[in-house]
């Protein structure tokens, strides 16, 4: 009985999500074949925009202003959020662009305390892009070696993140 199930479906369809249906489908059917071509297609956007993301991320840590390549900082963790996003939406076929619930479904996808780089790259983000003394707690102030010290260690950070998410995409197939 899929077909009576399928129109059972069909007629609690919201106007929003009827839209949304025609708008992916250009009017025609959409199949299982074609939705993937379309998660692929997403997938590899948002994997090609992490990937722009990073390598200005490369640029900016190496730019002799101090002020600038803290803004590295910020490029290599949102080079990691939309890898994460990106894998996300592979195994789910949904979005989610939260970055506080981004790290929790990164962890029920590769195992507990996987996401917390993504958490701590944010922490970064936030302390580097929001205050003129940057530090590791409110207290204490990083003097100029150990900036770039924590720059670096970010970058690192950031792209085992990407490579271990590679890594999960690939074995998945």
């Amino acid at each position: 009985m899929p077909t009576r199930w399928r129109h059972k479906r069909l007629e609690k369809l919201t106007q929003p999500q009827y839209a949304l249906r025609r708008d992916l489908s250009d009017e025609a059917a959409v199949d299982a074949a074609g939705l993937k071509v379309l998660v692929d297609q997403f997938v590899a956007d948002r994997l090609a925009l992490s990937d722009s993301l990073r390598q200005a991320a490369e640029v900016l840590t190496a730019h002799a202003n101090p002020l600038v390549r803290r803004s590295g900082i910020s490029r290599v963790y949102y080079a990691a959020y939309h890898a994460a996003r990106a894998t996300v939406f592979l195994v789910h076929q949904r979005d989610e662009d939260r970055h506080e619930v981004l790290p929790v479904e990164i962890d029920k996808l590769l195992g507990e305390g996987t996401g917390e780089p993504l958490k701590e790259l944010k922490r970064l983000r936030n302390e580097f892009d929001y205050s003129p003394y940057p530090g590791p707690n409110a207290e204490a102030r990083y003097d100029e070696a150990e900036v770039d010290a924590v720059i670096n260690a970010a970058v690192g950070q950031a792209l085992a993140f990407i490579e271990r998410l590679a890594g999960f995409r690939a074995a998945r197939g």
